[in-house]
């Protein structure tokens, strides 16, 4: 929970580059566990390229509004979906 995101699309939130991410997540309560990946509200100045999520408890990575593209992507064995988006509106 909590306020993220801005108005500016183009935020530059920093690099995760050649990355993998195994064996995450865990549950919080009923129905709310944590996702391999979470990116909420970052912008397309952003780079997240190379990364590898496997065997994450819930969603492999999830979109929480925000502008960011994301190249080489590759999630193996999620415990629900691969990817999610949720548009989210601030204000």
């Amino acid at each position: 929970t909590g306020v993220y995101g801005g108005d500016d699309t183009a935020d530059d939130s920093g690099v995760l580059k050649y990355v993998v991410i195994e064996f995450g997540g865990t549950e919080i309560s009923p129905d709310n566990e944590i996702n391999g990946l979470g990116l909420q509200g970052v912008g397309s100045g952003t780079e997240i390229d190379y990364v590898q999520i496997h065997r994450n408890l819930d969603d492999g990575i999830e979109f929480f509004g925000g502008n960011v593209g994301v190249k080489h992507l590759l999630i193996t064995s999620p415990g629900d979906d691969g990817i999610v988006r949720t548009r989210m509106r601030l204000g």
